[in-house]
């Protein structure tokens, strides 16, 4: 969950999952996949999950890295639709898991959470329009960079480290190449800086 916003008191979504089913996905597994039924919302109760999707000829596009207190899931659970894209376990991660009857129960019961959940909804509106936009107006190693800035403000310096330039690559809709270039040209600029 984001920290306090606009005047408003932290709430995190926590107290939603009290008692809920939890579940371990090993490193490299998928929690679910695209146009699966979404009838489960998941909170990461510790490690880190990639939320992708693949292009037809086989390219990854990440949207999102979620991570601890942070929940995923909801757009399906909400819309009644399939999934839109893959979750996919990155280190071992425990979650919690709420089903689709429970939890819009506790969103009606508590209209605190359901003003928190449109506030992430909006959030991740916005991240998907600053995407598009550097996708579109940006060179490669300008949207490396934000990315760079971005992870570092979340997970600081482990997580950026944890990545690779594959990884990297498929969060900025580029090639692994063109990172490893940008990379390079980013480290020599720092050594005349």
């Amino acid at each position: 969950m984001e920290p306090k916003q606009a005047g408003m008191a932290v709430i995190g979504f926590e107290p939603l999952f009290v008692g809920a089913d939890e579940k371990t996905a090993a490193a490299g597994q998928s929690i679910f996949l695209p146009d699966d039924y979404g009838y489960q919302v998941f909170l990461v109760r510790s490690g880190r999950v990639r939320i992708y999707r693949n292009s037809p000829d086989g390219r990854e596009l990440t949207l999102a890295i979620i991570g601890p207190g942070e929940i995923f899931g909801e757009i399906a659970l909400l819309d009644g639709g399939g999934r839109t894209a893959t979750a996919l376990a990155l280190v071992e991660t425990h979650l919690a898991v709420l089903d689709r009857e429970k939890f819009l129960k506790t969103i009606a019961d508590q209209p605190e959470t359901a003003l928190v959940l449109m506030m992430l909804l909006c959030r991740r509106l916005r991240q998907t329009d600053e995407m598009v936009e550097e996708m579109t107006f940006l060179g490669v190693k300008e949207r490396l960079r934000n990315l760079i800035n971005r992870l570092d403000s979340r997970g600081g310096r482990d997580l950026v480290a944890s990545l690779t330039h594959q990884d990297l690559a498929d969060m900025i809709g580029t090639s692994r190449e063109s990172v490893t270039r940008a990379m390079m040209e980013m480290r020599k600029e720092a050594r005349r800086a």
